[in-house]
């Protein structure tokens, strides 16, 4: 964030223009709040890409199991494929989890977007807490509240669909079906939220909270020190004397 500020001075940018920048920053706006959707994306790009180079982007895959293990066996050529080497891999692999495949690997796809978004939320809402006159630190902590929680909403409902989805043995079927899923939940979240202005509420709420609390602090410290001038006051006679 400082360095963005500091560049931006740099090219000669007074810090009115630096505010009016940072507000027009819709993109980043959005980023910050589907963080989780552009990882998922990202891997999904990444694997059917791999899948083509294998045979067919509606490459299959078959779960089996030996003993206590759980194995995902890939259909096409493994030799042409630059991700996916291996014809078999187990549920856990790291790879595997890493490109969301099976219901191990989406659901630790969904645990990493969230972590995305929280990385995506933080530096962006900062830097409109530094740079917006009226931004204050209740906005900041409501509205990355606010980044996070549609996040982690979005990413169970899309892992449950994808879940879903599994059983049709196509791998990229699940994963587009959970991004498909929690676009569409977070899309709901956010509109509502709008309608509703639930983020303006929770912020005036917790701003008339802070409000009031302050100023009974006020009246009760001007209640003490009133107190005090007028022990003080009792403790001298008229005439100058302590007693």
């Amino acid at each position: 964030m400082a360095l963005w500020v500091f560049e931006q001075k740099k090219r000669g940018l007074t810090n009115t223009q630096i505010d009016k920048k940072s507000q027009s920053m819709k993109l980043a706006a959005i980023a910050s709040a589907r963080g989780n959707l552009i990882h998922d994306f990202k891997n999904f790009y990444l694997l059917a890409e791999d899948l083509q180079k294998g045979g067919s982007i509606l490459g299959k895959y078959e779960i089996t199991k030996n003993g206590a293990k759980s194995y995902i066996t890939f259909k096409g050529n493994h030799k042409l494929r630059s991700l996916i080497k291996g014809t078999r891999y187990l549920s856990g692999n790291a790879k595997i989890l890493a490109l969301g495949i099976g219901k191990a690997g989406m659901k630790a796809s969904a645990k990493t977007g969230v972590l995305m978004t929280v990385i995506y939320s933080v530096p962006f809402r900062t830097l409109e807490l530094a740079l917006n006159k009226n931004y204050l630190i209740t906005n900041w902590i409501v509205n990355i509240s606010s980044d996070v929680i549609k996040a982690a909403i979005s990413a169970v409902f899309g892992y449950t669909i994808g879940a879903i989805s599994s059983s049709g043995g196509v791998i990229l079927v699940p994963i587009f079906a959970g991004i498909a899923a929690a676009f569409v939940m977070g899309e709901l979240l956010t509109i509502f939220e709008g309608r509703y202005l639930v983020k303006d509420r929770i912020i005036d709420s917790i701003n008339n909270f802070i409000e009031t609390r302050t100023r009974e602090y006020i009246d009760n410290r001007q209640g003490v020190n009133f107190s005090r001038a007028a022990i003080q006051q009792l403790r001298t006679s008229t005439h100058g004397v302590n007693f």
